[in-house]
């Protein structure tokens, strides 16, 4: 009689811990769990384009300014030489004030562009930084919760000319972004540190040629409540990446029109990690990430001088198409762990169209950079896209030593 009441016993136990193990909730269809691995991905092809903005903001400042300054000292040069033709007429004291007033901001104009231009000097190094503020929201879809993320960076830079209209330059750059997925809050804080090597090559007919190689280790700390319970987890991740764009410089008058293509690819493997804190937290496998994302697009931008600075207001529209592509991933509960849950997670392709609209702002060694982008889903009836739409601010501040 004991032995079988202990084999009853024995067997409910049983069958109760197999009930709980089967009591256990696909992850991958918790709307938490499945933003917050999400928001991963998401943030690691977004570090990517953080890192390679700066070498971009630098490279096109260079590019402006060394134009900007050719032609305002060829404006200088033909004031000048025709100054005394202006002294011998008979004019009034007003138009005098006017020809020097104007001399002066064109001179004025050259310093400020020339003092960003010490790097065209074949055997000097310049030195440069990025600090910058991004704040954003990449909205909704079927298959995920909307994702309000901001980022701060900062790149170092150094660079200098080793032959004519060939620049070669290395930054170091940090940043940490901070992610909200999921209707419970979870939470996502990420930091990285980087190298990066880039060039820059001037072509004929007035096209330019940008590209940029470089390394990134990322640490990243995520919290979701489950339960009453905050589960906390920690994961590290690698990445390499490579960006190549060719400009086309147009000039029309005050207004500058580039048209552009680019391209960006990278490998980024990220490690199996598990949550802490209970029992039901849910442990993930390894996951590797293919990166690769074109942009077509045309840059407006007009240079305005006037007493209180140079303005540069700048207008821009960008088709993307990320063929970008993901592993699935595998999870289990930390209470069964011999149960395997197969990620239900679409992969990243998607066409988008981009508008931007920006101001830069010019002070004694940099720039003040604003801008505003919204992209939005360039084929909303394609069933296998993920369609959303997203919108972000950011602030740069671009200083040369």
């Amino acid at each position: 009689m004991i032995l079988r009441s202990a084999s009853f016993f024995t067997l409910s136990f049983f069958l109760w811990l197999l009930f709980l193990g089967n009591a256990n909730s696909n992850p991958w269809q918790t709307s938490d769990i499945a933003g917050a691995y999400q928001a991963q991905s998401q943030l690691m092809h977004r570090r990517v384009g953080n890192s390679i903005d700066p070498i971009i903001l630098r490279l096109n400042k260079i590019w402006n300014n060394r134009r900007i300054s050719a032609k305002d000292g060829l404006y200088v040069a033909k004031t000048l030489s025709t100054s005394h033709l202006i002294e011998t007429a008979d004019t009034k004291p007003v138009s005098d004030i006017k020809r020097y007033e104007n001399q002066f901001k064109s001179s004025i104009s050259v310093h400020l562009a020339n003092s960003l231009e010490d790097s065209e000097k074949h055997d000097n190094w310049s030195y440069w930084s990025v600090a910058s503020v991004e704040i954003g929201e990449i909205g909704k879809n079927i298959y995920e919760p909307s994702i309000v993320y901001q980022t701060d960076g900062l790149t170092i830079g150094m660079e200098k000319y080793f032959r004519q209209n060939a620049l070669w330059g290395f930054t170091l750059e940090s940043g940490e972004d901070k992610s909200e997925a999921g209707f419970n809050g979870s939470r996502l804080t990420t930091n990285d540190i980087g190298l990066s090597t880039y060039f820059r090559l001037g072509l004929a007919g007035n096209y330019y040629l940008n590209t940029t190689y470089g390394i990134n280790k990322l640490s990243s700390y995520s919290q979701r409540k489950s339960s009453g319970n905050f589960l906390k987890s920690e994961r590290q991740s690698y990445q390499i990446y490579q960006s190549a764009s060719l400009i086309k410089d147009l000039q029309y008058g005050d207004f500058s029109i580039n048209p552009y293509s680019r391209i960006d690819i990278g490998f980024t493997n990220l490690r199996p990690y598990q949550e802490s804190g209970t029992s039901l937290g849910v442990s993930f496998s390894e996951q590797k990430l293919i990166l690769i994302k074109s942009y077509f697009g045309i840059l407006v931008t007009h240079d305005l001088l006037t007493p209180h600075g140079k303005f540069r207001p700048y207008a821009r529209i960008e088709y993307i198409l990320d063929s970008s592509t993901a592993s699935n991933p595998m999870a289990f509960y930390g209470n069964s762990p011999n149960t395997l849950y197969h990620s239900s997670l679409h992969n990243l392709r998607e066409s988008s169209w981009r508008y931007t609209l920006g101001l830069d702002l010019n002070f004694y060694s940099g720039w003040f950079t604003f801008q505003y982008d919204r992209k939005e889903d360039a084929e909303p009836d394609e069933r296998n896209e993920p369609e959303r739409e997203s919108d972000k601010l950011s602030v740069k501040l671009l200083y040369k030593f």
